[in-house]
């Protein structure tokens, strides 16, 4: 039989099942190329800012005092959250196809050149679940620790904050 005719159904089928990777035929997920190119814009200047809040935090020596380490954190998972964000917006598909990501995935990961549907697929699940879903709730989870920390610091201000930063990381990425 025709591996690739195969493939070619076996990727049709998945895309039309409720999946991390669509494509331009499923129209629940769709957006004009207006709002493609508006999502793309608004989250594009979203990163720069994040970025360069993260950045500044973390080379000016007198915001590195405490809670705008925790800042920084949050700058950095939200930039990165939303770089996977435009990825989905745009389509996840697009993006690995469009730089051949499937391909690379395929030789450099699993090392035995795996069909780059598979390679694909798996992909559209690591943006969605790592670098969407996993990012947003550790930008959540440090907000909370900042909270928290608010609360033990009235409660004890004399306390060395910083103690409590490597506490906040790990809770965070649980």
């Amino acid at each position: 039989p025709d591996n690739n005719k195969m493939e070619g159904d076996f990727i049709e089928n998945i895309i039309k099942e409720d999946s991390a990777c669509f494509n331009e035929g499923d129209t629940r997920y769709n957006l004009s190329n207006v709002l493609k190119g508006f999502y793309v814009a608004v989250g594009s200047l979203s990163i720069l800012a994040a970025t360069f809040l993260f950045v500044t935090i973390f080379t000016v020596k007198k915001l590195k005092a405490h809670p705008s380490i925790m800042i920084g954190y949050i700058s950095l998972f939200e930039a990165i959250s939303c770089f996977h964000s435009i990825i989905w917006a745009v389509s996840t598909l697009e993006f690995v196809e469009y730089f051949g990501l499937g391909h690379l995935f395929a030789w450099t990961v699993t090392f035995d050149g795996a069909s780059a549907y598979h390679s694909c697929v798996t992909l559209c699940i690591l943006n969605q679940l790592t670098g969407f879903s996993l990012f947003s709730v550790m930008s959540l989870g440090m907000n909370m620790c900042l909270c928290i920390d608010l609360v033990l610091t009235l409660r004890e201000p004399f306390y060395p904050a910083k103690r409590r930063l490597k506490f906040y990381l790990m809770f965070s990425f649980l």
